[in-house]
């Protein structure tokens, strides 16, 4: 990669979520070239909630000043499956519905719920390999042209741990990683968003690189008690 909610009808989003969700998919080469093509069965504005009861309620953000660094992460994150020439303006801060939203059902591995009001009590545990993450990127091309919305990545493998309020979690495919490595309360879950993908939607090499931090509401990310 090149340097990287308005209510819906649900029954429109599980038929966008149901047609070729796989994180980074690439299409046949012509879909990839297609602006229209490329962006096609993506996830609509507005869309919040999928029916595996994922919702769309953080956001990544970097400071204001790296603006043109964090667009560039977006486009070099996405790039697995897009020609960043098709990937338009994502703010760094969510503004004009604009920006880089995700969601994730994660669970321990045996099974136990996050205790929340006691984290220091929680010695390392393993995360549920087949917990959940959910990215939807939202850019200015949508207001301006007719493309279609942007495919979502959706990561349905993991490896990573829990321990106190710290956690790491490495989601992945066989186009690449999505890390996620930060401190949650109980409250807020901060974790910075890193990539590292293995080839562009055209065989080049991948890009890896920190896209900026994820904020996202504790419990609705993790499975709490």
């Amino acid at each position: 990669m090149k340097r990287i909610l308005g209510q819906q009808i649900l029954g429109a989003l599980v038929v966008a979520l149901s047609i070729s969700m796989v994180a980074c998919q690439k299409a046949p080469e012509s879909a990839r070239i297609g602006a229209s093509n490329a962006r096609a069965n993506g996830l609509p504005p507005g869309a919040q909630t999928t029916p595996s009861g994922i919702t769309l309620n953080g956001l990544v953000t970097a400071d204001p000043q790296y603006q043109s660094q964090f667009e560039q992460g977006v486009k070099d994150f996405l790039e697995a499956q897009i020609d960043p020439d098709y990937v338009g303006t994502v703010s760094c801060q969510g503004a004009n519905s604009t920006g880089v939203f995700v969601g994730g059902k994660i669970e321990l591995a045996n099974g136990q719920a996050l205790p929340i009001n006691n984290l220091n009590s929680l010695g390392r545990v393993d995360i549920n390999p087949n917990s959940e993450l959910l990215i939807a990127v939202y850019d200015k091309f949508q207001d301006q042209t007719n493309l279609g919305p942007i495919p979502p990545t959706w990561l349905k493998q993991v490896q990573g741990y829990i321990q106190g309020n710290q956690v790491y979690l490495d989601f992945y495919d066989k186009y690449g990683h999505v890390t996620l490595e930060g401190t949650i309360d109980r409250n807020t879950a901060v974790l910075q968003f890193q990539y590292n993908t293995l080839l562009t939607y055209d065989g080049q090499q991948g890009y890896k690189g920190v896209m900026g931090d994820l904020h996202i509401p504790t419990c609705q990310f993790f499975r709490c008690q």
